[in-house]
């Protein structure tokens, strides 16, 4: 399980959602996802797009929300001691191994200085 520092939750427990919806029969990778309407500081477009049983393809309407179950030995074959998880995410993409869930709140980026003024009036409104 990974869990991005730099992000801030609304409504139900993030982990227990992706504990929830792991499949590790079906599933190398759980990526927890948050629609762009409840995604505060977020630059950029939209991450994913869930079709069927919650598989995820690459663009679309659904940012990843920091939050990730993975099998670890979907690592195995990076050869690079540096990298970013895209790499194995787009591999189990095109595995079909790898799945969104939804969360049930909001989430705020607070990366970047000007999202936390942002990430507290979410709060604040929660």
């Amino acid at each position: 399980m990974t869990l991005n520092p730099d992000v801030v939750f609304t409504g139900g427990n993030p982990l227990k959602t992706l504990i929830n919806g792991w499949r590790p029969d079906e599933m190398d990778a759980l990526l927890l996802q948050v629609p762009e309407t409840r995604a505060v500081g977020r630059i950029g477009a939209g991450d994913f797009s869930m079709y069927g049983a919650g598989r995820l393809t690459r663009k679309g309407d659904l940012i990843f929300a920091g939050a990730t179950i993975c099998n670890p030995a979907s690592l195995a074959d990076i050869g690079e001691e540096i990298f970013s998880l895209n790499v194995m995410w787009d591999r189990l993409i095109a595995r079909g191994r790898a799945f969104g869930v939804l969360h049930d709140g909001s989430w705020a980026d607070v990366g970047r200085p000007d999202c936390i003024p942002l990430a507290e009036e979410l709060l604040a409104r929660a």
